[in-house]
This record gives C-alpha cells, structure tokens and sequence, in this order.
C-alpha cells in the first residue's frame, strides 16, 4: 500500500492531469477511500494490452504487474497539455522518494502513426527517467 501522504500527493497532480491509476495485482481496490485508484484485473495468460515501447521492446500489462500503473494517453506533438501533465508526473514521482519505484508511469500515445518509438524515446526522456512511452504495434497501425 502507498503511504496516506503519497496517495494525497498522487491524488493532487494526477486529478489536475487527467491521469488514470489502477492497480496491477488483480486484487480489487476499495475505492470508497482513494478515488483516484480503480481496479484493474490482469487474468493470467491473457495480456490487456500488448504495446510497443519507447525502446522498440515490446510490453504488456504483465510487465508491470504487482505495480501501481500511471496511465497518461496523449501525443508528443500536443502543444501544451501533454508536457504540463507529465512534467506535474515527473515532480509528484521525485517527490515520492523510494516510493515511486512502486509506481508505473505509462504514457500511451494516442497518435501512433506520428508517435514512433525513436520518437517517443526522446519524448518521455525529457520528463522522467522512468516514464514508458507505449505505441501501438505495427500491423495494428492503419
């Protein structure tokens, strides 16, 4: 469990960010005390999702498994809202401490035919070093 301080913290920067954070244990979160945290069951053998990374690895859900998962959708070329957003992330996580290694920081690109992995590479490496930036898989494009 992320300490009461920390959630607090998280709370603020991802309600003004538009953030999306479950977690990835299976285990079903009681919302009633942290709205922000919603449940996300990850089934054994079945993958969520299945994303190319910011380094060309491909990723599912099971590699963040047992991790509280950040989830930004977005585009590199977003003028403005994107990089505010990620940037109050990138803060909030240094913030945490040691605690942050128990959060994954996802950005998702909702341009993947623009947002290649190269691109995304140099995208999220300006913000955090352990923001993910995710893009669709090739034959899933057009």
């Amino acid at each position: 469990m992320i300490p009461v301080g920390a959630r607090r913290l998280l709370r603020g920067a991802l309600s003004a960010a538009g953030l999306v954070f479950f977690a990835s244990s299976g285990v079903a979160h009681d919302s009633t005390h942290d709205p922000i945290v919603l449940s996300a069951p990850m089934l054994e053998g079945n993958a969520v999702f299945s994303l190319v990374d910011h380094t060309g690895a491909l990723r599912s859900d099971g590699d963040f498994r047992g991790r509280y998962v950040l989830v930004y959708f977005g585009y590199t070329a977003c003028p403005n809202t994107c990089g505010i957003a990620l940037t109050g992330l990138a803060e909030s996580l240094d913030r945490l401490g040691d605690t942050a290694a128990r959060i994954a920081p996802l950005f998702i690109t909702v341009d993947p035919e623009h947002d290649t992995p190269a691109r995304l590479a140099d995208y999220v490496g300006k913000f955090h070093p352990g923001l993910v930036g995710l893009t669709g898989l090739p034959e899933d494009e057009g």
